[in-house]
């Protein structure tokens, strides 16, 4: 059984990723995968053993989890980017 190959259109750069603040109405920033930011190596580790270990239900979802930051209010909020197949 041959699995297909699924990625995040929004780290591929097929699509940006434009969320609204629900505090104050400014846009998100991107700030990228959340789970690249747990250590020093998390960028170089598998995508999908990084999804094993990150405490959110994304793995066999095929959801990309990517840290959104407000630089008008400093909210920060997880959102979950639908991959697509590859």
């Amino acid at each position: 059984m041959i699995r297909s190959s699924t990625g995040c259109p929004v780290c591929n750069g097929f699509k940006s990723l434009t969320t609204i603040c629900h505090q104050c109405g400014h846009w998100y920033e991107d700030r990228g995968r959340i789970f690249d930011a747990l250590a020093a190596y998390s960028p170089y580790r598998p995508i999908d053993e990084m999804k094993q270990t990150d405490g959110y239900i994304d793995h066999f979802l095929n959801l990309c989890p990517h840290s959104l930051y407000c630089p008008h209010c400093g909210s920060e909020e997880v959102n979950f980017v639908q991959e697509i197949g590859m």
